[in-house]
């Protein structure tokens, strides 16, 4: 007998396929499947958030990001918790975040082609908060502020985006349409 959670990972893995097949009504309608069988997944989450991205459905992708959002805050936030009793109030440990900055990168790009750049600049602050090294948040906040008219604040967070792709040497910044919008 297959249990729910082998289940799910069968749908995943038939959406990943889609994937490579650009198949991507197909891989949203397979991870819909895996969501079914474990909706507390953040990774089938993220992958029905993109498919809807690429069929240019940005409400319903946004909805699924903040879902995302949601279940890794809460896993790190139920995380953290198990480790300071483990540690008998010796909070010495430090979790991962590595992927709730970029979920919040994608919420923001979300928002940004909804043309809410209120809502996308305070998603691409949130990424920053937890990542305040990947160039690619400041550019996109940037980006957010330029469209909100703030022009001081959208150069600024640009300057900081072309330092950070300096020292990194990502080039994230010199091929960006930034100066020309």
């Amino acid at each position: 007998m297959v249990v729910k959670n082998d289940q799910a990972n069968e749908w995943f893995e038939k959406g990943y396929n889609f994937i490579n097949s650009e198949k991507y009504q197909e891989a949203l309608e397979s991870f819909e499947k895996a969501i079914d069988c474990d909706s507390t997944n953040g990774r089938y989450w993220a992958y029905k958030a993109d498919m809807l991205k690429f069929l240019k459905k940005y409400d319903e992708s946004l909805m699924s990001y903040e879902k995302v959002i949601e279940i890794v805050t809460s896993d790190i936030e139920r995380t953290q918790r198990q480790i300071y009793l483990a540690s008998k109030g010796q909070d010495t440990y430090k979790i991962s975040i590595r992927e709730l900055d970029f979920y919040w990168n994608c919420k923001g790009v979300e928002e940004m082609a909804l043309k809410k750049y209120g809502d996308a600049l305070q998603s691409f602050e949130k990424a920053i908060e937890y990542e305040p090294k990947e160039p690619r948040y400041w550019l996109n906040k940037s980006y957010a502020e330029k469209s909100l008219d703030k022009t001081v604040d959208a150069s600024k967070s640009f300057e900081i985006a072309e330092t950070l792709d300096e020292e990194h040497n990502l080039d994230v910044t010199k091929d960006s349409q930034w100066k020309d919008n």
